[in-house]
């Protein structure tokens, strides 16, 4: 039970998570107006896009475990 629900939660941040570097990959070119690196942007940006995934999958596992009622 419990490793089908990770593996949706997974899923679904995942997915987000690849939505959310597809905005940013439209959008990083802009960035060299600003007088700085779009690929280092881009790669600094990604970072922290990841660790906000990693954090809210944990964050919505524990959550879900707790409302799992044992019968």
């Amino acid at each position: 039970m419990e490793i089908y629900l990770f593996l949706e939660i997974l899923d679904a941040n995942w997915t987000a998570h690849l939505d959310a570097l597809t905005s940013l990959k439209e959008g990083i070119h802009l960035r060299s107006y600003a007088q700085v690196q779009p690929a280092q942007e881009f790669k600094r940006e990604a970072l922290e896009i990841y660790n906000q995934m990693i954090e809210n999958i944990k964050k919505e596992y524990v959550e879900n475990l707790i409302r799992i009622e044992v019968q």
